[in-house]
């Protein structure tokens, strides 16, 4: 299933494992839950996402599966451009 903007809002496979999908205002992916099934027992996991002003992916909250706690998962953006064709030594 889409939304009116065209982005993905729910799959379904053939076991009927569900996946949802929520977006914030500028498009950005902000949670994704996973559902093993179709009944209100089945349990299902979120995933959430934090992006900074120019969309750049900051952190991804996930749920460990066996308990409650969250692990978080924080990514650095470069304050540098590269362009096609710029190269450089590690």
């Amino acid at each position: 299933n889409y939304d009116a903007a065209g982005r993905l809002t729910s799959t379904e496979d053939a076991l009927t494992h569900k996946e949802y999908y929520g977006y914030d205002a500028v498009g950005n992916k902000i949670w994704m839950t996973n559902k093993k099934g179709s009944g209100p027992q089945d349990a299902s996991y979120t995933w959430h996402y934090v992006y900074d002003k120019s969309g750049n992916l900051l952190e991804e909250i996930t749920p460990e599966i066996t308990t409650t706690r969250l692990i978080r998962n924080q990514y650095e953006v470069d304050s540098y451009t590269v362009r096609a064709g710029d190269t450089w030594e590690n």
